[in-house]
Formats: structure tokens, C-alpha cells, sequence
């Protein structure tokens, strides 16, 4: 008997410390986030003309970016994975850090083929393949924005919009 209780306290130790890594896992991995959003704070410029609005094009915001995660020794990534919908694609970004894993993540899910594009004679301008790398390359950027905490205005507005989460809405990320 007294070998089963041992075995059962030995357990519940293991138990206790797996949990209370994962918390301050996740404490830390919450700390290093909101030190990236606040970092990055309004330092992402519109350089480049949109249909309605002015944006950061996606190498523009991975310059500004790598620093700052880096220094977090973070990384960032994006990446197309099956969707499973005809005609969607589905790009999942994330922040890994080296020590805690995978910080943050998002998903976006988009059409990738909207039609042939023409020129003025009625003849395609791109292929299929320009239009799924375009795609990936576009909701990359939508994706990277949304983990990276920047918003952008349309050209009604005088600034870029930035809003850094406070402490209550990071730890309801890690809290789902």
C-alpha cells in the first residue's frame, strides 16, 4: 500500500510542476507579446497606395518586424496550408518564441482565384499561379498585422490606427 501511495504523490508532483510550468510558460509568453506590441506601436507606416486606402506592403512590415521579435528571440512566420474549401486558400501566421513555442497564431481563410484579370485588348494579365502567390502574399500580410496588433485606416482618416492590447485582452488570447 504504501508503494502505491508513493507512486500516486510521485505523480501528483509531476502533475503539480507540469502545471505550474505551463503557467509561467504562458505568463511569459504573454509578457514577450505585449512587449511586441508595444514595440511595434506606431512604426508601421501606409507607404503604399490601396483601392481606398494608403498600407504597409508585407516586406515593408516584416523589416519593421524581424528587430523587434528578434530581440524577443521570437520568430514569425506565414504560412499556406490546405483549406479544404474549393477555390479558398488558408494562411496560418504564428510567433514562435525558442524557449515557449508557439506565442500567437491566426488564420486567414480567403478566396484565392477572383477571375481573370485583363488588359485593355481582353487579355489575361496574370495565371493561376500569380493569382494564388498574390493571395498568399496578401492575407500573409492581413495575418502578420493581426498578431503583430497593427491596424490600418483608409485614407478618410488622418493617422494609422493603432490600438495595443492591454494586459486583460492578451490574457484572454491565452485563455481559449
Amino acid at each position: 500500500m504504501a508503494s502505491r501511495d508513493s507512486a500516486a504523490e510521485r505523480q501528483q508532483n509531476i502533475n503539480d510542476r507540469y502545471r505550474e510550468e505551463e503557467a509561467r510558460r504562458k505568463l511569459n509568453a504573454r509578457n514577450i507579446l505585449l512587449r511586441i506590441h508595444k514595440e511595434i506601436g506606431t512604426s508601421v507606416g501606409r507607404s503604399t497606395k490601396g483601392h481606398h486606402h494608403r498600407y504597409c506592403p508585407y516586406p515593408q512590415l516584416l523589416e519593421i518586424a524581424r528587430p523587434i521579435l528578434e530581440k524577443e528571440k521570437c520568430t514569425m512566420t506565414a504560412v499556406s496550408v490546405p483549406c479544404g474549401i474549393e477555390g479558398m486558400i488558408q494562411v496560418r501566421c504564428s510567433i514562435q518564441h525558442v524557449e515557449y513555442g508557439t506565442v500567437v497564431e491566426a488564420n486567414v481563410v480567403g478566396p484565392w482565384d477572383n477571375g481573370p484579370k485583363l488588359d485593355r485588348t481582353g487579355k489575361p494579365t496574370q495565371n493561376k499561379c500569380q493569382d494564388l502567390g498574390g493571395a498568399i502574399s496578401y492575407y500573409s500580410r492581413y495575418g502578420c498585422k493581426q498578431i503583430l496588433g497593427v491596424a490600418e485606416s483608409d485614407m478618410d482618416a488622418d493617422e494609422l490606427t493603432r490600438e495595443i492590447p492591454d494586459a486583460a485582452e492578451i490574457d484572454d488570447l491565452f485563455n481559449r
